[in-house]
C-alpha cells in the first residue's frame, strides 16, 4: 500500500465522519424546532395532558403515536405523572392546544422514588 492510497482512504474516511456528524446536527435541530411550551403536568387525558405554566396558564397537549418522550438522552419509558416539569416541542393548533413531537421530563426529582421493579 503506497502513502498517496493511505491518504487517499484517510480523506474520504474524514468526509464520511463530517458528512455522518452533519446529518445528526440536522436531525437534532429539525427535532428542536417548533413552538417550545414549558409548564408542570397538571392532568393526563386519554389524547394527552394538561401543563400548567405561571405565565402562560393552562395548556392541552395532545400526544400523537409519533411524539417521543424522553427524559435525558433515552426514551423516558417510565409514563408521565402529575407534577412532573416538562418541556413540549410541537406547533399550536388553531383551538390553543399543542400537537407535541417531544416531550422531555426536566425534573425527575420532585417524583416519588419507584420501585425496584418499574426502574429502567
Amino acid at each position: 500500500m503506497t502513502t498517496s492510497t493511505v491518504w487517499r482512504a484517510a480523506a474520504v474516511g474524514g468526509v464520511v465522519i463530517a458528512a455522518t456528524l452533519l446529518v445528526l446536527a440536522v436531525y437534532a435541530h429539525v427535532r428542536w424546532q417548533g413552538e417550545q411550551y414549558f409548564g408542570e403536568v397538571q392532568s393526563l387525558t386519554e389524547q394527552g395532558l394538561v401543563i400548567s405554566d405561571p405565565r402562560e396558564g393552562t395548556r392541552t397537549v395532545l400526544i400523537p403515536e409519533h411524539a417521543e418522550v424522553r427524559r435525558g438522552n433515552k426514551i423516558f419509558e417510565g409514563g408521565l405523572r402529575v407534577g412532573d416539569s416538562v418541556v413540549v416541542v410541537g406547533e399550536e393548533l388553531a383551538d390553543g392546544s399543542v400537537e407535541a413531537r417531544l416531550i422531555r421530563v426536566v425534573d425527575y426529582a420532585k417524583r416519588e422514588p419507584r420501585p425496584e421493579s418499574d426502574r429502567p
